[in-house]
């Protein structure tokens, strides 16, 4: 971020921690936001596919940090920072929302097993 007179406040990696600290946080309180009764990820699909798009994004916030040391187009990962999370966040939940099915059916016959329909 630049002041008037195109100075810089802080370094950009100070940025990038500042970064981080916010989308950990942001993760962090996500388990405190849902109480569900989920005990696996197949279960709510939607809370694990935000938590799979922040650790996504805490990863690609950090290496917008140092830029400088990636060997790619500046603005190409900048795009890549913020489109990734959401890609990452719609794969997962298409992901475990087709495994679902299969899942619920084998808790399903587990359960019936134990207790048969009288």
């Amino acid at each position: 971020l630049a002041v008037l007179g195109g100075q810089k406040l802080t370094a950009d990696r100070t940025y990038g921690v500042l970064a981080n600290v916010v989308v950990v946080g942001i993760i962090a309180m996500v388990p405190f936001l849902n109480k569900g009764s989920a005990r696996r990820p197949v279960e709510q699909p939607f809370w694990s596919a935000v938590g799979v798009g922040g650790v996504v994004f805490a990863f690609t916030i950090s290496i917008l940090a140092i830029k400088n040391l990636m060997p790619m187009n500046v603005d190409l990962l900048f795009d890549l920072t913020f489109i990734l999370p959401i890609v990452a966040f719609f794969v997962t939940y298409a992901v475990l929302k087709t495994m679902r099915e299969g899942y619920m059916y084998g808790l399903n016959k587990r359960y019936y097993r134990l207790r048969p329909p009288r």
